[in-house]
């Protein structure tokens, strides 16, 4: 009995056995067949070329007599002179050879079928994993449409609401100036740069009317501490810097003052 190579679907298309262009089969298991090896060179000649038809046919396998077909009582004449159309040997040989791999179980003849049974067999496993392979193709291939569908909305979205951002004409309080707003647009763009825009005109309504609490230079110095540190969002000043400096001049103050009480004292 003949062992043929598994199906295998893995990064390739998926086709059932008889949509292959070659017969697959194991070497050394045609060589050992023990049924094959009791027939002769000439029946196993013709049993090669039978496989190739075999494997070519519409149910994997199997050959059919048709109508035209059959001519004689003898179904085993009937194949060979249907086969002799498809093989380069004479009726007489192939229907000789015909009976021999009959004989030997190599091939079997149920009514008006020819077969060889373990093609039959995996060609019908094939078939059902073709099917399996191909719906599951069709199911990922599916997911993958809804997954590219999804992104494709959710970048519509973003590009809705960064337009939505931009378009807005903003409602700046009335006591800030165009200096004002050209370092609030550019905190703007600086959250664009970043990665991390604005992602609603509310929020941006709702920054502008905290900052409006405070005077223009002040606000504006909020603005660019958040642009110069990278904060993503606006927070009070932080008077270290200044305090710093006041630190500074009164101890500048100190030392003066103690350097004149020493020159008073000389004098």
């Amino acid at each position: 009995m003949l062992y043929w190579i598994g199906f295998q679907t893995k990064n390739k298309k998926i086709m059932s056995r008889k949509e292959r262009p070659y017969l697959p089969l194991y070497v050394q298991d045609f060589l050992t067949d023990e049924k094959l090896i009791e027939c002769s060179a000439s029946a196993t000649g013709i049993y090669i070329r039978l496989m190739c038809i075999l494997h070519k046919q519409e149910e994997y396998g199997k050959i059919l007599l048709k109508q035209k077909d059959k001519q004689n009582k003898n179904n085993i004449k009937n194949f060979a002179k249907k086969l002799f159309r498809q093989m380069p040997y004479s009726i007489e040989e192939i229907e000789a050879s015909l009976f021999e791999l009959l004989d030997n179980d190599v091939i079997q003849i149920d009514l008006d079928s020819l077969m060889q049974k373990r093609m039959v067999d995996d060609g019908k496993l094939s078939d059902v994993r073709a099917d399996a392979g191909k719906k599951g193709k069709i199911k990922s291939l599916e997911g993958n449409k809804k997954k590219i569908a999804k992104t494709k909305s959710q970048a519509n979205t973003d590009n809705k609401i960064a337009n939505d951002v931009d378009n807005n004409k903003r409602n700046y309080p009335e006591k800030f100036s165009e200096k004002f707003k050209a370092a609030f647009e550019s905190f703007i763009d600086f959250r664009k740069e970043i990665k991390k825009p604005f992602k609603s005109c509310l929020s941006i309504k709702k920054q502008l009317n905290w900052l409006e609490k405070y005077d223009e230079k002040t606000a504006i110095a909020i603005i660019d501490q958040s642009i110069r540190n990278g904060y993503q969002g606006l927070f009070e000043l932080n008077n270290n810097n200044t305090n710093a400096k006041k630190n500074d001049n009164n101890r500048n103050s100190k030392t003066v003052a103690t350097a004149t009480d020493h020159a008073s004292q000389k004098l």
